[in-house]
């Protein structure tokens, strides 16, 4: 149907950001 990609569009730009956030975290820990 056309409502698969517009979930998957909105779970993706929710889940990148927090990629982004895990990985910042994970870098600033070990610099540590």
């Amino acid at each position: 149907g056309t409502l698969f990609p517009w979930i998957t569009w909105i779970a993706w730009g929710t889940f990148w950001p927090v990629i982004i956030i895990v990985v910042g975290l994970v870098i600033m820990i070990r610099a540590i």
